[in-house]
């Protein structure tokens, strides 16, 4: 079988026993140089951040224990990154908050989590200190002041002695928790240890090349790629350009200013990008690779050619990290391929029928996990966690096949499946043909019920700018997918939409929120079944 080759051994790029040594390691290489890039201007040195994590965490070793959690509600700003390692130093375990979450998911969090103290920004205090009326074990509310990356509080001379160096942690210590978008249910926490940290630097910078590197993430800091990001760029000598929010008109511009040189990029990222008009600086920079969850097969040549360098697929989850990645020798060769690459080094994955048994080559089955410093588990969920562990394998719920070289590809999600007529329906496969269509920026699939065939496809189209549903209409979108998937397969119900999509912070499109908010803002919905099976008449709008 194929696969990564001449990659180095296992930790070789990565040495050290913990996060807080990682760091304490890489700032003083290089105190002087930056650390943390945003867009707006700011910069962290290496010196200043390690200063920064030993002053918040002199502050948090009175207050908290080993084990004792603290919420971090807080926007991409240089706090949160100096947050999690003052707090990892202690000991404690981060509670990644998304900043701007409603009353309900966060409340859920809080309770779950019972934090001791929560940190949080002047624009959501108040939001945040009535969700925590009556949460008992929290002792303070830490809201930060204007003044980025000092905004956290320090304790240099009053609490007596505290050194990074000094802090006691072990590989196994559970640092952060992050909790999932909850689509079937409510989130739950992800526990992550240092040691799950430290395998993702150590993936990154064996299977792809690496200088001193300026890597841009632009997603939400309390999501966990952009500190693993971090944590490769202070191995690689390089910075994180950050930006404080996605923006796909001032990408290019960031990227041109900042001198990027490494793009991460997930969900829909990739579709939006090449979807765009084009911008005058879209080859005029330093980018020599990018990575991405999910690099779209359709769009995959055009991406290499437009941007002029290579997109890199790979496959992960917050319960693993890294599963799978393009190898780089292969990356010319595989473009448009549609794999998500071979199990990276130390990944053990089987694909599993229904029945718990292996498949052959080529079937779909279901991608069960081990990795090196995998997940402790969903916090307070030990019958939750029972359920998606088998003999030390994680269960991914996600559907895959591997061919006869070991090349792995994304088949969909089991619970992303639409079942119509006994047939199974993988709602990305639909979403990949659809995108294909020019006037098309973004589609999502959902099932519908059916009284006949138990389940029906439904598609909302996100029509590109300046594109009205005259320029794309139902007939287009469905001769389109009959010229592309089996007729089964083909979309019944479509329903136009020009706002954005909501997304999850993962940047993926919650589809919990699109049903929800269907035909919310006037759109037409479209039943297309007349013309699909062929009988005389016009398409016509779904009944309700």
């Amino acid at each position: 079988m194929l696969g990564h080759e001449g990659v180095g051994l296992p930790w070789s790029a990565c040495t050290a026993r913990h996060l807080v040594d990682h760091v304490i390691q890489s700032c003083e290489r290089n105190p002087g140089s930056p650390l943390l890039i945003f867009d707006d201007g700011l910069v962290v040195s290496r010196e200043t951040f390690l200063e920064l994590c030993n002053d918040f965490g002199a502050y948090l070793a009175p207050r908290v224990r080993p084990g004792d959690r603290v919420a971090v509600a807080v926007r991409n700003r240089a706090e949160f990154m100096i947050a999690m390692i003052a707090i990892a130093a202690n000991r404690a375990i981060m509670v990644s908050i998304n900043p701007g979450g409603m009353p309900a998911d966060v409340g859920h969090i809080l309770r779950d989590s019972t934090p001791v103290l929560l940190i949080v920004e002047k624009q959501n205090v108040d939001t945040f200190q009535e969700i925590t009326k009556g949460l008992g074990p929290l002792t303070e509310v830490i809201c930060l002041a204007d003044d980025e990356p000092y905004a956290l509080p320090s304790c240099r001379s009053t609490d007596g002695p505290f050194d990074l160096r000094d802090a006691h942690c072990e590989p196994d210590d559970i640092t952060s928790i992050f909790y999932t978008s909850g689509t079937t249910g409510r989130p739950k926490g992800c526990m992550i240890s240092h040691t799950w940290w430290l395998r993702m630097v150590d993936v990154d910078l064996r299977l792809l090349p690496f200088g001193r590197e300026r890597a841009m993430c632009s997603v939400p800091f309390y999501y966990a790629d952009p500190a693993a990001y971090l944590m490769i760029a202070l191995q690689a000598g390089g910075s994180l350009i950050a930006a404080r929010r996605f923006s796909l008109s001032r990408y290019w511009d960031i990227v041109h200013e900042f001198d990027v040189t490494k793009i991460h990029a997930i969900a829909s990222i990739p579709i939006l990008l090449a979807k765009a008009p084009p911008h005058p600086l879209e080859r005029k920079h330093q980018v020599h690779h990018a990575t991405s969850v999910a690099v779209p097969q359709q769009f995959h040549q055009t991406l290499v050619e437009r941007f002029g360098f290579p997109w890199i697929d790979c496959y992960g989850s917050t319960e693993t990290g890294r599963i799978s990645q393009i190898p780089w020798a292969m990356r010319d060769e595989m473009i448009g391929s549609g794999s998500i690459g071979f199990p990276v080094p130390g990944t053990e994955l089987c694909i599993l029928a229904e029945n718990g048994s292996l498949v052959s080559p080529g079937e779909i089955g279901e991608a069960a996990v081990r990795t090196p410093g995998m997940f402790n588990g969903y916090f307070n969920q030990p019958e939750l966690t029972a359920q998606v562990m088998r003999r030390g394998f994680y269960l991914t719920g996600d559907l895959v096949r591997q061919d006869e070289s070991g090349a792995l590809f994304f088949a969909g999600r089991k619970k992303d499946i639409i079942r119509r007529s006994g047939e199974n329906i993988s709602a990305a496969e639909v979403e990949a043909v659809l995108r294909e269509l020019a006037g098309i920026k973004d589609a999502a699939v959902v099932p519908v019920p059916d009284v006949i065939r138990g389940e029906e496809v439904k598609a909302f189209i996100l029509l590109g700018e300046g594109v009205d549903e005259d320029q794309v209409p139902p007939e287009m979108i469905m001769n389109h997918c009959l010229s592309r998937l089996s007729k089964y397969k083909s979309v019944r119900y479509i329903e136009y939409w020009s706002q954005e999509f909501p997304h999850t912070p993962s940047m993926r499109v919650d589809k919990n929120q699109l049903k929800a908010k269907s035909n919310a803002y006037g759109n037409v919905v479209w039943d297309v079944e007349n013309a699909i099976f062929g009988i005389t008449g016009p398409v016509r709008p779904a009944k309700t």
